[in-house]
């Protein structure tokens, strides 16, 4: 497997990324720039919980997108993951063009069979400062354990435990069997089986009397169908006898009523040569009221114009109005006028009486300071030292002017009333004049229209006249005219009744002679039947014999039925009995095999959980196995990256502990510097993914951070090493000069 290509939109800060994952690379920028993000991405194609994710929907938008494109066995997957802020998140994975998983729990378990999320979790994804973690945990609680995890040594233990869980149930089931066993009889299997003989038996015996009431009873059966035949024949005989009288009936009928309606068609016949008479009669009457036809629309018509025209008296009263109006329309200039010499006369009031209650207002200002003097003061109007008595002078000159002020203003009131009224009297005068103008305007048209139409109705009705003179029309009122022309229609409608039966007399001729023939036939066919009836016999008295006879042996048929069904109701019951015994016997032998098979189980739990144990079987064979190639692989991938002669080779002992052979004795990881802790780190997780991992991958988050820069020196060496021989993904905001991956991914420019 390998990683090709991934695409991020709306992811973290990024909105639209595109990273190439073919070969190694590195990806480089400052803090905040969104590289671990990037690794994230990674992890979130192959999670399971598309919730913990939520969180890298950039702010501002609905949802996010993920897009990871990768190789496996020569087959190209696509896999795109989408997570709403709202919805529910949604994936599919896609395999050439075909779609094989469309929902996110189908697009997991896919992943799962190709790279499962623990082993990109625990082992390809190396998070920050988690370099030299998987060494260290090993001298931990829990880290031994994770490592057999890892190794899949853990499934070996829940083997063991669910074993020795199994073994107690089988056991304590095993004990419910043979409490149930040891209530049977020891002899059990026998005496249900003797049991059932005898039922079977029985049955036997059953079955053979009701073979024997089955013979008889179909003999008596052949002797009742005998009997049945023959008292067939005599009731088909009886029927036939009975259909003949039946239709000799219904042909006789038939000869009346043809007998009746030839004489109905000899008296239509008859009455033909009436009906001709008749004819020769109306058609000179309708020669004579044929002008009443021609004379009854003109004369309506006549009748319409003269009502239309005495309806037009209202000329003369429209032409009195118009002249009456238009006197009164004589006036109109001269109330226009008054109209507004009144309107400018109340304006000019108005305006006096505004400037008097300015006045009155200013006199009213003047009392009041005047009270408020001082002896000091001066004279607002001579401008001499006011004295008591001069004040009192002004006081008094000013309340007469207000007083003369008021006195304006109040016949100013009533000047100005007298002139809105007239104005109001005039205007409404003058309105009501214009509206008689109008209604002038509108008459006069309308008098013309009326008069024009008089006119024509004149000449109309002298016209029509003339045309009802020349179709000899004498004065005759419209109810005459009408009562004409109704009679001349009833005529018409009589000629062509008549008209039309007279064409049915061939029909009649035709039909008559058919009838004859019919007739005919009809008592030729009565003769027939009477011949047939007269040669069948019935017999009343044989009929009375043979059901008596079947009745008797039918009564033997009900006997033997009711012995037949209780025979088999026996056997019936017999069999549901040996059904029963039948089902106890193989309960028991059910419970005896599951007995044999609860104490085989239970024993071959027991050599699994030998097996299985954790510190002897095939887990130890297993782990002792493991940590010989684990040993192997890190020693080969620590001279790699160390290149130190003095170290030879690393090795575990069963308790994971790691022991370096170098040329100066054992050392432990104690003995290490910084740098080859980290190169020990990355020897053993490339040993682990060589042997586990289904991708060789190592994705590594800020590696260098924690590192001094000697040991990012060394770092970045060994990094260059494993790119040459897999797929090698980091994030780093520090620059290391000695890294040189094959691709390089700078974020600086967000």
């Amino acid at each position: 497997m390998r990683l090709l290509s991934l695409e991020l939109e709306n992811w973290a800060i990024h909105d639209k990324l595109h990273v190439p994952l073919a070969v190694s690379l590195q990806i480089e920028g400052r803090n905040g720039t969104g590289k671990s993000s990037i690794l994230e991405a990674v992890r979130f194609i192959f999670s399971k919980d598309a919730r913990n994710y939520k969180s890298r929907i950039k702010n501002g938008t609905r949802g996010c997108r993920v897009k990871l494109e990768f190789s496996e066995k020569d087959k190209k997957y696509v896999v795109e993951k989408r997570i709403h802020l709202k919805n529910a998140s949604t994936a599919q994975m896609i395999l050439g063009s075909r779609v094989i998983a469309s929902t996110p729990s189908e697009v997991y378990n896919r992943l799962q069979d190709i790279l499962p999320e623990n082993i990109l979790d625990k082992l390809l994804y190396v998070p920050q400062d988690g370099l030299v973690e998987l060494i260290e945990n090993l001298r931990v609680k829990g880290g031994k354990q994770e490592l057999d995890a890892l190794l899949g040594l853990d499934r070996f233990e829940k083997i063991w435990k669910g074993a020795g869980d199994e073994l107690k149930i089988k056991q304590a089931i095993s004990e419910e069997v043979n409490e149930q066993i040891r209530k049977y009889d020891g002899d059990a299997i026998k005496t249900y089986s003797e049991i059932i003989q005898e039922l079977e038996k029985e049955n036997t015996k059953l079955e053979e009397d009701i073979a024997g009431f089955q013979r008889e009873h179909t003999s008596l059966k052949t002797h009742i169908e005998g009997i049945k035949e023959g008292i067939k024949d005599i009731k088909e005989t009886k029927k036939e006898k009975e259909e003949l009288e039946k239709r000799i009936n219904k042909l006789t009928l038939e000869i009346e009523k043809n007998k009746t309606e030839l004489e109905g068609i000899s008296h239509n016949i008859g009455m033909l040569k009436e009906k001709r008479l008749r004819l020769k009669e109306i058609e000179g009457e309708k020669n004579k009221l044929k002008k009443y036809s021609l004379i009854k629309e003109p004369h309506l018509e006549l009748i319409n114009e003269e009502k239309k025209l005495s309806g037009m008296d209202s000329i003369g009263e429209i032409e009195k109005e118009i002249t009456s109006l238009e006197d009164e329309l004589k006036s109109v200039e001269e109330t226009e006028k008054k109209c507004r010499l009144y309107e400018r006369e109340a304006d000019t009031v108005e305006e006096e009486k505004t400037k008097k209650k300015q006045m009155l207002r200013q006199r009213e200002k003047y009392l009041i300071d005047l009270q408020g003097l001082t002896d000091k003061a001066k004279c607002p109007r001579c401008g001499q030292k006011l004295t008591k008595a001069h004040v009192k002078e002004e006081m008094s000159e000013a309340e007469e002017e207000m007083k003369n002020l008021e006195e304006g203003i109040l016949a100013l009131d009533n000047k100005l009333k007298n002139s809105k009224e007239k104005h109001r009297e005039y205007f409404l005068l003058s309105d009501e004049l214009k509206k008689k103008g109008e209604r002038v305007k509108y008459l006069r048209p309308d008098l013309e229209k009326k008069s024009m139409e008089r006119n024509r109705s004149t000449e109309r009705i002298e016209s029509l006249k003339d045309k009802l003179k020349k179709l000899g029309y004498g004065n005759e009122s419209g109810d005459f005219v009408e009562s004409r022309v109704l009679r001349l229609e009833s005529i018409r409608g009589e000629i062509a009744a008549i008209e039309n039966e007279l064409e049915k007399e061939k029909e009649y001729v035709m039909k008559g002679k058919k009838i004859t023939e019919e007739l005919e036939k009809t008592e030729d066919k009565v003769v027939e039947y009477k011949r047939k009836s007269d040669n069948r016999e019935y017999n009343e008295t044989l009929l009375d014999a043979l059901e008596s006879d079947k009745d008797r042996l039918q009564e033997g048929i009900y006997g033997l039925t009711g012995k037949i069904r209780e025979q088999t109701v026996k056997i019936e019951y017999n069999r549901k009995e040996i059904t029963r015994v039948q089902l106890k016997k193989e309960e028991f032998i059910k419970l005896l095999k599951r007995e044999k098979k609860l104490r085989k189980d239970a024993n071959l739990l027991k050599e699994a959980q030998d097996i299985f144990h954790t510190n002897k079987g095939i887990v130890k064979y297993l782990r002792e196995r493991y940590i010989s190639q684990l040993s192997n692989q890190m020693s080969i991938y620590f001279r790699i990256l160390n290149q130190n002669p003095k170290y030879r080779d690393i090795s575990f002992d069963k308790n994971y502990s790691i022991e370096i052979k170098t040329t100066e004795g054992d050392f432990t990881i104690n003995h290490l510097s910084g740098g080859e802790k980290v190169q020990l780190a990355i020897a053993l997780r490339i040993a682990m993914i060589r042997m586990m991992s289904p991708i060789n991958l190592l994705i590594l988050d800020e590696p260098f951070g924690s590192l001094v820069e000697e040991h990012r020196v060394v770092l970045g060496e060994s990094l260059n090493k494993i790119a040459l021989d897999g797929q090698l993904i980091l994030v780093t905001h520090i620059t290391v000069d000695s890294l040189n991956l094959p691709k390089k991914l700078e974020l600086g420019g967000y």
